[in-house]
């Protein structure tokens, strides 16, 4: 199957679904991964916590889970920021 082809039947499906079920998808899709990066977020405090109180065992599970914090919210970061660049050019456009 050809990229082409893949887009197109893509593209149908969407089409097909009413836009209440593709704007609320995306907002759960959102509102899903903000709670990860939060998560993530937490697990790392917990870990640096545990590691400040002498409790942890693995210096390389602290370190891991502050990367995965530190790239989640960098990637949200990045995100956020293209999203705002394209509400900006939308609105800078004549209609």
């Amino acid at each position: 199957m050809r990229v082409s082809e893949v887009l197109s039947n893509t593209s149908n499906l969407i089409s097909n679904h009413d836009k209440d079920t593709k704007v609320a998808s995306f907002a759960t899709a959102l509102r899903e991964a903000l709670a990860q990066v939060n998560r993530l977020q937490i697990e790392a405090d917990e870990e640096a916590a545990k590691l400040a109180l002498g409790t942890a065992t693995d210096l390389h599970r602290v370190m891991i889970a502050g990367e995965r914090a530190q790239l989640a919210l960098q990637l949200t970061i990045a995100v956020r920021n293209r999203v705002v660049e394209a509400y900006q050019e939308l609105s800078r456009m004549q209609i």
